[in-house]
């Protein structure tokens, strides 16, 4: 058999270019293997480099997650990675939609509300983060109970941690 009877509400879906199946919830994989073990992004203008140093790689969110604000600092990563997500907009955004006398920057303890959202500040970073209308659905690593490594995920995942070199 090659073909198969589908229903009108499916060939319109399929006509129209519509997906079948959605999700209301974003789904975020978090590889909370060891470090050694997880696959790391290089940054564009450090392609082709014969070796890397640790400043040629992408920050992942680990890396966020140890330069969370101050106001953050109770979450563990499970509820970080849920609930923040990064965002980014200019300087200029803010003072357009909030009206105030401060500096244009955000400090790292500062909390702006823009369109109901709360926007923070990463430490020592420029990178800014807001949080989710709905918590985000976690996934991890399929790994055996003979792994180890399902020892170090739960420590991951629930442990307030400042250094992951520190667990």
């Amino acid at each position: 058999m090659m073909h198969r009877e589908r229903s009108a509400q499916e060939a319109a879906f399929l006509l129209a270019g519509l997906r079948l199946k959605a999700c209301s919830r974003t789904t975020i994989f978090v590889n909370s293997k060891y470090p050694i073990n997880r696959a790391r992004m290089v940054k564009k203008e450090c392609v082709g480099k014969t070796f890397y140093d640790e400043e040629d790689y992408t920050e992942n969110i680990f890396h966020r997650y140890q330069k969370r604000p101050l106001v953050l600092e109770n979450l563990c990563l499970a509820e970080y990675v849920a609930e923040y997500e990064v965002c980014k907009f200019k300087d200029d955004t803010i003072d357009s939609d909030i009206d105030s006398d401060e500096d244009d920057l955000l400090n790292e303890e500062e909390i702006k509300i823009i369109n109901g959202r709360q926007i923070l500040k990463q430490l020592n970073s420029e990178i800014y983060i807001r949080r989710r209308l709905k918590s985000a659905v976690l996934k991890t690593p399929y790994l055996s109970v003979a792994d180890d490594a399902l020892n170090i995920i739960t420590v991951y995942w629930y442990c307030i941690f400042l250094l992951e070199t520190n667990l």
